[in-house]
């Protein structure tokens, strides 16, 4: 039959030690893998929230442009969001789709460039929609006045977004990194206690090999409360009982049950020999 694993280990603090690693082992994998799903999502939506944030930037922006028709002056400062790394692309769409605004260079806004259908959705709808690919992230807006009732265009803006495997390999040397330090504080502990928990066992079992070798007066801790208090006390009574039955034997052997004296048996042995 195949050994237990503990069976290989030598010692039960080495087992208590090895056991309270490996629970705190698993429980730190587990910890890892939750904590690592949660940033990503925090990562993921922190990126939708930034391009949510510069889409309605740029949406106030354009306003005044659009009114005024500065187109240019909009395609500068178009061009400077997208020149500063906050978002990738930044457009801006008039209600007719005639006039497109970007913060590309090497385009104008009088070429006539293909409409995301996230414009055409946002000018139908009036309302925010979004796109999140692998790679992207990408937002598109309505423009209106200042009282909110005139739709005066869309915006439209996109951001990169981060690769998963680099933003999970980034949590979890993070969270390794924390896992260890405390694996490293916790050992010692762990050590520690192991080694208190355990003492009592140890006393009780030096108390049981001098009591195996004719030691019958070896004090137990009878006096703890705990199960090994309740050991203790049974070890006591069972040496207890097995005085008694070694004194019941000797005095059946050598003492004359009649006469209370010494019988043949313990002449023979003690003064013969002299």
């Amino acid at each position: 039959m195949a050994r237990s694993v503990w069976e290989w280990v030598p010692g039960l603090r080495t087992r208590f030690v090895l056991l309270v690693s490996g629970l705190f082992l698993v429980l730190t994998a587990v910890m890892i893998v939750v904590v690592s799903y949660l940033d990503l999502r925090d990562e993921e939506n922190r990126i939708v929230e930034h391009v949510r944030s510069v889409g309605a930037t740029v949406s106030r922006l354009a306003v005044p442009h659009l009114v005024n028709h500065h187109y240019l002056i909009l395609e500068q400062e178009l061009q400077s969001i997208a020149g500063s790394g906050i978002v990738d692309v930044a457009q801006v769409y008039d209600p007719g789709r005639e006039i497109t605004v970007d913060s590309d260079p090497a385009t104008s806004y009088f070429d006539d460039v293909e409409i995301d259908p996230l414009i055409n959705e946002a000018l139908s709808t009036s309302a925010e929609t979004s796109r999140v690919t692998q790679t992207l992230v990408t937002m598109a807006f309505p423009v209106r006045k200042v009282d909110g009732k005139e739709l005066l265009g869309a915006v439209l803006v996109s951001a990169p977004r981060p690769e998963a495997a680099g933003v999970i390999w980034t949590i979890w040397q993070r969270n390794a990194i924390t896992a260890l330090v405390l694996l490293g504080f916790c050992m010692p502990i762990a050590f520690h206690f192991g080694s208190g928990f355990l003492r009592p066992i140890k006393s009780l079992t030096r108390t049981a090999h001098s009591v195996s070798a004719g030691d019958f007066e070896a004090p137990f801790p009878v006096e703890r409360r705990d199960e090994i208090g309740v050991l203790a006390r049974a070890y006591r009574d069972m040496i207890a009982r097995i005085r008694e039955n070694l004194d019941q034997i000797h005095r059946l052997a050598f003492i004359d049950t009649v006469t209370e004296l010494p019988n043949r048996e313990f002449f023979r042995q003690h003064c013969l020999k002299k």
